[in-house]
């Protein structure tokens, strides 16, 4: 076919397109022309076959993964570091450390954090809390995404670590990390940091991350957060914005305190009242009077929406 004979010809972009697209071709042989072609090719065309390589069956991937991750060129090296990513190459894991652990172009050394991460290889997750610490932004920042991607409950501790100890420039970056984790011991540490922190671009990270949890737990917390008047307006924008509402969860954060039942009145008036009937109604006959007047002011409002829905109704009809 065409693209076999332009596996050898000799203009360089010719011959990247085919090997762009010869696995499309799903020819049987199409691994042993890479391979072939690899052996023989200018750097450009290997790096290409190693990215291409993400498009073989997998015996085949693989030998030609084994070629590229020797190779002397950083620049096909990394294309073998992103293949191995993506596909979860675990049997590439030692070539992943190598990398990590021995001086390389922060190109390379990004492609290899990131399949890292993505073989969930938790020996380097040390190497790479160190490596979130470096100078070059590029690095750290592919580290810190690195660790991100574990989600699991043995890469939080590298996390919370770093944040301690980090300046502001560098929390910015890490807290957001946090979303890929769903554990409650995220939410429990970024409602405290939210609380205790002087810094509003801190206060707001860890707030916007709040927001990117969708569990009760992270919705427990934001009810936590209106509490803290630095907080306050915030975590009441963000439980507006929230896909699902919980009403117990409401209930239980109101039967904590008088104060926390006032709160909640703030809340209320920015949200569709219809929605929240039933918590309405139990506080409307609260014992404590100022809770009490505060929610027949709501439950008034809620009465005055449903009948005039209702009135509405017939002309809708019509």
């Amino acid at each position: 076919s065409k693209v076999i004979s332009a596996l050898n010809d000799t203009e360089n972009n010719v011959m990247a397109a085919a090997v762009e697209a010869l696995p499309f071709f799903e020819l049987d042989n199409s691994g042993n022309l890479l391979i072939n072609v690899f052996q023989s090719a200018n750097p450009r065309i290997r790096a290409q076959i190693a990215k291409s390589a993400a498009f073989l069956e997998k015996e085949m991937a693989i030998q030609v993964i084994e070629l590229a991750v020797r190779d002397t060129d950083h620049w096909v090296r990394t294309y073998a570091m992103r293949t191995i990513a993506s596909l979860g190459f675990k049997e590439f894991a030692p070539e992943v450390e190598k990398i990590i652990h021995s001086e390389n172009p922060p190109f390379l050394l990004a492609a290899a954090m990131e399949a890292a991460g993505n073989l969930q290889i938790k020996d380097l997750l040390p190497s790479l809390q160190k490596l979130a610490c470096s100078s070059n932004p590029d690095i750290a920042s592919s580290a810190i995404h690195a660790i991100a991607s574990f989600g699991t409950r043995e890469a939080l501790p590298f996390l919370f670590e770093l944040i301690a100890e980090a300046d502001t420039s560098l929390k910015k970056y890490l807290i957001p990390a946090l979303k890929h984790f769903d554990h409650a011991e995220v939410v429990d540490f970024l409602v405290f940091n939210a609380s205790i922190t002087h810094d509003e671009i801190i206060r707001q990270e860890c707030i916007n991350t709040l927001a990117e949890l969708e569990t009760p737990h992270a919705y427990l917390g934001l009810l936590k957060l209106i509490k803290i008047p630095a907080c306050y307006e915030r975590a009441i924008s963000t439980l507006k914005t929230r896909k699902k509402h919980y009403q117990e969860l409401l209930w239980q954060f109101g039967q904590i305190s008088v104060e926390n039942r006032l709160l909640l009145v703030g809340f209320l008036q920015q949200m569709p009242l219809p929605q929240f009937r039933d918590i309405i109604l139990r506080y409307a006959s609260d014992d404590d009077f100022r809770v009490k007047n505060h929610y027949q002011m709501l439950l008034a409002e809620l009465d005055l929406i449903t009948a005039l829905k209702d009135d509405s109704e017939p002309f809708k009809k019509n």
